[in-house]
């Protein structure tokens, strides 16, 4: 088994799913040739070698560090490394136990947890309720440079180590989603080893882990693949994985994953294109499912101008989306439902952050009331806020992988035909991610 429980990964319009496929059968060591002869005949697998499964990852590991990203692809794959206090369970109904076996309510504004002993980090030191501290005491110290997930944690007022194995975790008002923020795995939370951070710095927990996960690392290339080994002295014997190596093999593009897993190069692989399910469902010894998810895709929307950028003129200026009017003519102008078609046609229009499977969702901001599509309105609203059709500007950046930049053009076609004139610019990811998802 390996960590993979935050393939529930948050983005912000529809709910989505998200469609994996598997190798069915023994799995060999795809570094031994399987015809090394030339002849046709395939060489048997030495019963010696390590059984390794490879994964094809979208992205690579960016930071060892769990808070220091919160894009989910990375996240799977760095998360093999660490162990959390707890997680939501896949279908959001409950929180599961992890590193905290147990915890209560004290009081309005603290929970008391109590921590599994004998949980060592992968170098045999023990983890601590100090470690834990540490962990969540460094993000909401440092600044969002450092930690991207920062702003996260900022609810937190502080926390009282009780013990070694009893930490309580102290609000600063009375908050219902207390638990829901702590359990989400792809803010950071995997906790780091105190002493390991104090020894390395930044740097060194940048460029290689030290958590109590099952996964040990044993190398890495940024952008190209993560090779773990077993960590044989993982405290959750019944969670223990059945194999000895597991590897992350970066391919970015959706077609090329497929390829690879129909021809035997890859064992798993993940955001497959919904037009590639016949291929795979007609191929022999390969299965495909689709698993449920909180991941949304979603705008967002500049209603100002940032106070960091002031004097850039590209960013120090007046904004067509400041206007109420001009946001909700966005919105009525958009159809989530067709949007839906291009992702799988599953999921569910949203308009808050908190939707299913999050027990503290506002139905009346999910589903069929939250596609407010009315393009006369939107029409209307435009002239409202004083803009000629074609006027209004929109300079929309989008990401150049499936769906996204397929939903981003029928964006652009709907808001055009309401009366928007849009820039859109399409980026690759990694221009994308330098240039407007970090900053």
């Amino acid at each position: 088994m390996y960590k993979w429980r935050k393939g529930l990964l948050f983005i912000a319009v529809l709910l989505m799913a998200s469609l994996a496929i598997m190798a069915c059968g023994p799995v060999e060591d795809p570094d031994l040739d399987p015809d090394p002869n030339g002849n046709g005949d395939a060489a048997p697998a030495d019963p010696d070698d390590p059984v390794r499964v490879r994964v094809g990852a979208e992205r690579g590991a960016a930071s060892w560090d769990p808070p220091a990203d919160w894009a989910s692809e990375p996240e799977w794959i760095i998360q093999n490394a660490y162990d959390y206090l707890f997680y939501r369970s896949a279908d959001g109904g409950e929180f599961v136990p992890e590193l905290a076996y147990d915890w209560e309510r004290i009081d309005d504004l603290t929970v008391r947890f109590y921590l599994e002993e004998g949980v060592t980090f992968h170098d045999g030191t023990e983890l601590t309720a100090e470690d834990v501290k540490h962990h969540y005491r460094r993000i909401i110290d440092g600044t969002r440079d450092q930690y991207i997930v920062r702003d996260q944690y900022q609810w937190i007022d502080h926390m009282i180590v009780q013990d070694d194995y009893t930490i309580d975790i102290v609000s600063e008002e009375p908050d219902s989603l207390f638990m829901w923020k702590l359990s989400q795995t792809n803010t950071g939370a995997g906790i780091v080893s105190k002493d390991y951070v104090e020894e390395v710095g930044p740097d060194g927990v940048h460029a290689s882990p030290m958590g109590s996960g099952p996964w040990t690392l044993v190398d890495w290339g940024r952008d190209e693949f993560v090779l773990f080994e077993r960590n044989e002295d993982y405290w959750q014997e019944d969670k223990m994985p059945n194999f000895e190596e597991l590897e992350f093999v970066v391919v970015p593009e959706a077609s090329t994953r497929v390829a690879e897993a129909l021809t035997g190069g890859l064992d798993i692989i993940y955001g497959v294109n919904p037009q590639d399910e016949e291929r795979i469902s007609n191929a022999e010894g390969l299965d495909s499912f689709w698993a449920k998810s909180d991941r949304g895709y979603g705008l967002s929307i500049r209603t100002a101008p940032h106070p960091d950028y002031e004097g850039e003129p590209e960013l120090d200026r007046y904004f067509t989306t400041e206007d109420l009017r001009i946001r909700k003519a966005i919105e009525m102008a958009i159809d989530k439902y067709e949007l839906r078609d291009f992702a799988g046609g599953i999921g569910e229009p949203y308009q808050a952050r908190n939707f299913q499977p999050v027990d503290e969702f506002n139905p009346d901001l999910y589903g069929e009331s939250a596609n407010p599509f009315d393009p006369a309105r939107a029409e209307e609203l435009i002239a409202e806020a004083g803009y000629e059709p074609g006027e209004p500007t929109l300079v929309f950046h989008a990401r150049e992988r499936h769906p996204d930049a397929d939903i981003a053009r029928v964006m652009q076609d709907r808001l055009e035909s309401v009366g928007f004139d849009v820039d859109l610019r399409i980026l690759d990811m990694s221009t994308f991610n330098n240039e407007v998802y970090y900053p």
